[in-house]
């Protein structure tokens, strides 16, 4: 039982069943039947003492049944990226409360908590206030470096600011301008007033599962801003628009080139033995989504890209794109502004300081809107590489996708593995879920690309080389699959939503790439979160409230710590949550798969991929470990209702264990607040 908009009546339908099961219980002695209602976990705990008997050898299935289609021309690919923003905030909210239960008060309030964030990233909580702190929580259980980037109410990139850790250490930083859309020196894509002229850049460390607090001083120039009515820098950034559109950046591991049109053409790996140079583009391009006349439209569920088309390119031709140079300590990038009719993609290419990834941050939208001709937009980056070293990149129709964020599924362009393909929709029944990552390779010459996603959105490979990546959608006719509205969200000002995101993308050598993929993947997923707050004097915060903590890292002096020593590599902390004041539920896993990563890494001679022994005794250090038990992966059921042994937990390449741990808090707690 169980269908979307089918049992809304309750009653009947609960009623009916009470009565079908009575039926079959009341033959019982005929029949050898049983009927009652069940959860997932009874059956799965069915299947799993049914197979102890030795009748039943499961299959080991390694793909999944996407992409789901329900006609010929309805395929459900659509919704891998339907509602990018909501897809993004939820991302963001997942990673702050797997992990940040409270541990020292069992009546905690995590909604006080999440309601705070919301009003801390309101843009008056930073836009009127000259001093303010800066409070960076990593919800990682590992170590986080990581640039932090604020919007800046200030008169001018040159603005005398003052950037200061919790012991008073100045910070290195810098100011860069918005880059913010105009036509005849308004604002085109963000017109709301709230929108920062200029964003503040410095480089925060931070311990596992802990925050730090930076002091931030703008000496009046937030105040002098808000006299003298700053205008939207996009004026003044004459003296750093490039005259031709070339431009070249690079860091320690990377170099990429732009031409004369302000595009991206080249990659250099700067880290490879013969520096390859990767022949490289990416594009924004849109398909018109299907309308409703005599056809199945393309909305919220269904991506069709309307028959006999092809995606246009989101440029005019021969006028290229307007590109700026930013380059200072902490990071270089190009502004990218695509000239369209009318202008609504914009996008900065950036290079990190030690980092060995190309971050493509985009906003893109409003979408075009036309009450007389309503044209429904589907809008993707496509990601080319046409050479390596001059000799093509061939990926034989074949490309990888993450299944929620964990294992890897081969997907193969053309052709599906438990029907048979139907090439009645080629754009849209080759688009699969990504959930974090992409992958293209090429196993002759043994590279990788890889893209990280920000959200979970819908992508494919439709020719060798090629990523294509859906990021936003504007759908004017209902698809018919339940919803019963168009996909047409229209944002805070009414013509239409504007979303930002990013994608990392990576170029190497296949098995340096597979390890980079899982290992910058949490990055991504954990990035920092920022939240805000006035103070007066730096001493008078600092006496009055806890400005650093981790709970994962050994102790400093003004720290208060919860773990001892950091987890390895290749194993992620994935829950952490109090029970009761003694009880505590935690969740384990190894990030890599079985005979994925084989060198000498993440210390230990077999690589990433062996199976890891935990001492779960030597990493907390809040409370003191007295008996584990274990549990389903759902928490909801005992594997083994024994104490077990946490001196020697072992985790296989991708294993997931879930323990309930018996605890007696340790008051390491230093007596400020937070």
């Amino acid at each position: 039982m169980g269908d979307d908009f089918t049992y809304t009546n309750s009653k009947m339908w609960f009623s009916n069943l009470d009565k079908f099961i009575n039926h079959i219980n009341s033959k019982t002695k005929d029949t050898r039947m049983t009927a009652f209602y069940s959860t997932p976990t009874c059956y799965m705990k069915a299947v799993k003492e049914y197979m102890e008997t030795g009748a039943l050898v499961p299959e080991n299935k390694t793909t999944d049944f996407f992409p789901y289609a329900s006609s010929e021309n309805a395929y459900w690919t659509g919704y891998f990226t339907s509602k990018p923003a909501m897809k993004g905030l939820l991302t963001r909210q997942m990673n702050v409360f797997a992990l940040s239960d409270d541990l020292t008060t069992q009546s905690s309030s995590e909604e006080i908590f999440e309601r705070a964030i919301a009003l801390a990233q309101h843009h008056d909580a930073v836009r009127y206030n000259d001093k303010y702190v800066v409070t960076v929580y990593n919800p990682s259980s590992k170590e986080a470096v990581n640039l932090v980037k604020i919007p800046y109410y200030g008169t001018s990139e040159k603005d005398q600011v003052t950037v200061s850790d919790n012991r008073g250490t100045i910070l290195n930083h810098t100011i860069s301008p918005t880059l913010i859309m105009t036509q005849f020196g308004k604002p085109t894509q963000l017109q709301s007033p709230t929108v920062a002229p200029f964003q503040l850049w410095f480089s925060a460390t931070i311990g596992p599962l802990g925050f730090k607090s930076y002091f931030v001083d703008t000496n009046g120039n937030t105040r002098k801003a808000l006299k003298k009515r700053v205008k939207l820098p996009i004026e003044d950034k004459s003296k750093s628009k490039l005259a031709s559109n070339e431009a070249t950046i690079s860091n320690q591991f990377i170099k990429i080139s732009f031409d004369e049109y302000g595009q991206l053409y080249q990659l250099q790996d700067l880290q490879s033995l013969q520096q390859d140079i990767y022949n490289i583009s990416q594009s924004f391009l849109w398909y018109q989504g299907a309308d409703n006349i005599l056809q199945q439209a393309s909305g919220a569920y269904v991506f069709r890209p309307q028959p006999n088309t092809t995606a246009e390119e989101i440029l005019i031709e021969r006028i290229g794109v307007e590109t700026h140079l930013v380059q200072n300590d902490l990071f270089q990038e190009v502004q990218q502004t695509f000239n369209f009719l009318p202008n609504w993609v914009t996008q900065s290419v950036r290079l990190y300081n030690n980092k060995p990834y190309v971050e493509f941050e985009y906003t893109i939208g409003p979408l075009p809107f036309n009450i007389s001709n309503l044209i429904s937009h589907e809008v993707i980056t496509r990601y080319t590489v046409n050479s390596l070293n001059d000799i093509s990149f061939t990926n034989n129709g074949m490309f990888t996708t993450d299944a929620n964020g964990r294992q890897y599924i081969k997907r193969t362009r053309d052709f599906a593995s438990d029907y048979t393909y139907d090439n009645s929709e080629p754009i849209a029944s080759n688009y699969y879920p990504i959930n974090t990552r992409i992958i293209l390779t090429d196993e002759n010459k043994i590279k990788s690309l890889v893209v990280l996603t920000d959200r979970s959105q819908a992508g494919g490979s439709l020719e060798d080389g090629q990523l294509e990546i859906l990021v936003h959608r504007r759908d004017f006719f209902d698809d018919g699959f339940g919803v019963d509205e168009p996909l047409n969200e229209l944002g805070r000002d009414n013509r239409g939503l504007v979303i930002r995101g990013r994608h990392w993308l990576i170029l190497t050598d296949k098995g340096n790439a597979t390890k980079m993929a899982r290992t910058i993947a949490q990055d991504l997923f954990y990035s920092p979160i920022i939240t805000f707050s006035q103070y007066s004097s730096v001493n008078a915060y600092t006496s009055s409230y806890l400005t650093q903590f981790s709970g994962l890292s050994k102790p400093f002096p003004d720290n208060f710590s919860g773990l001892s020593k950091p987890f390895p590599d290749n194993v992620n902390l994935l829950t952490l949550k109090q029970l009761s004041p003694t009880s505590v539920l935690i969740r384990v896993e190894h990030i890599f798969q079985k005979n994925e990563d084989t060198l000498l890494d993440c210390g230990n001679v077999l690589g990433c991929s062996a199976p890891v022994k935990l001492n779960l005794s030597e990493y907390f250090n809040t409370f003191n470990i007295i008996s584990a038990k274990e549990l389903t992966l759902a928490g909801n059921d005992w594997i083994n209702n024994s104490d077990i042994d946490i001196t020697g937990i072992v985790l296989n390449p991708m294993e997931i264990r879930t323990f309930q741990l018996q605890v007696q808090s340790v008051n390491n707690v230093p007596g400020q607040n937070v």
